[in-house]
């Protein structure tokens, strides 16, 4: 995508931050997921000792859930603003609360382990939602 780090880049970049002592790194965008070698930039963390972390809206989490948590990564956050409808019309797409918690739960079935994690910000619009978003991560684990 235009604007891009290419691989080279992010590398050069994993050298310059190891160097001075960074220690974790978080993908996020944009939306991480929209670049096809994302699995080999966690492995490219990875071998730099980085705990590797990535930030996405989920969209596309199912698809990639096995490349991503087979490349290493340590922690995945997945944005739900809202419960079902409130979420789908926050983020303007009808199935995106669904794509979202399918994304989640194939992540737990692939490694029961990985720390998987809700993030929230709460508005106007969902705080009535709260405690569901709440008995969400509950259920999802």
């Amino acid at each position: 995508m235009p604007g891009e780090l290419s691989s080279d880049e992010i590398c050069d970049y994993f050298a310059q931050l190891k160097s001075g002592g960074t220690r974790s790194v978080t993908l996020t965008g944009g939306e991480p997921l929209l670049r096809s070698d994302l699995p080999s930039v966690i492995r490219v963390s990875k071998e730099f000792s980085f705990r590797t972390y990535l930030a996405t809206n989920g969209l596309l989490l199912e698809d990639f859930a096995e490349r991503i948590a087979n490349a290493g990564v340590d922690r995945v956050s997945i944005s739900i603003d809202g419960m079902f409808s409130t979420h789908n019309k926050l983020r303007g797409i009808p199935s995106a609360f669904e794509s979202a918690i399918a994304g989640i739960r194939k992540l737990k079935s692939i490694d029961g382990d990985l720390d998987v994690r809700i993030v929230t910000t709460i508005s106007k619009d969902n705080i009535s939602e709260v405690r569901r978003i709440i008995d969400l991560c509950n259920e999802l684990g």
